[in-house]
């Protein structure tokens, strides 16, 4: 399993006109699908690309007519074409390339004017971003990785104005007590964490105090 990217736009009041390319985005299952549709010849294309004679093709769709999980495998024609077409001969290159992760945006939510998607390994590609800055262009956009880095962004008038790009949050491990637990010390600021620079119980936001010397520990 990959690690998880959680993302949220947070939009205006939205226009009618906004309202219905909201509900198309949705209906496309993303943002990606919905900017930057993937060719259908590329859809479950195997990763790599297996190469196979014109009979073994053959038999292959027809396995695929009453299996649940089809594989798309291609002849050496095939092959060729969809590299000259798409520069690619995978679902997988593809949309690394167009969408700088995997399998776009799933999980995707909208409630009222807030949308919540997930992408794997990384945030979906700035491009995709930009293409829906030109339909939606006053938003706050923010992504976490699951290991708490990420980045909040502020759009206005379609152009990115502000951004914050923040890493991991930074641990020393302090003293272990009695009962497993673990002092634990947040050595940089952090927007996951209010209290800022201090100690922390068991790398949670546990907040314990500024000084050790304050904490009291049983």
């Amino acid at each position: 399993m990959p690690n998880h990217v959680y993302s949220v736009i947070s939009l205006p009041t939205l226009t009618k006109k906004q309202k219905g390319i909201l509900d198309k985005i949705e209906q496309a299952g993303g943002l990606c699908r919905y900017y930057k549709p993937m060719p259908k010849e590329l859809e479950n294309t195997t990763c790599p690309a297996r190469i196979v004679s014109q009979e073994e093709y053959l038999d292959q769709m027809e396995k695929n007519k009453t299996e649940k999980f089809k594989s798309y495998p291609l002849t050496k024609e095939m092959n060729e074409s969809l590299i000259q077409k798409y520069g690619h001969n995978t679902w997988y290159g593809w949309r690394n390339e167009h969408w700088e992760t995997k399998w776009g945006c799933y999980d995707f939510i909208v409630e009222d004017e807030v949308i919540y998607f997930t992408s794997a390994w990384s945030p979906i590609g700035e491009n995709i971003i930009d293409m829906f800055a030109k339909d939606f262009p006053d938003f706050m956009y923010s992504w976490e990785e699951e290991q708490e880095f990420g980045s909040e962004m502020e759009y206005s008038n379609g152009e990115c104005i502000d951004r914050n790009d923040y890493d991991l949050p930074e641990w020393e491990e302090v003293k272990e007590l009695e009962d497993g637990s673990t002092i634990t010390k947040l050595i940089n600021e952090h927007p996951n964490y209010e209290d800022g620079v201090g100690y922390y119980l068991d790398w949670s936001k546990e907040f314990l105090g500024k000084k050790i010397e304050e904490i009291e520990i049983n």
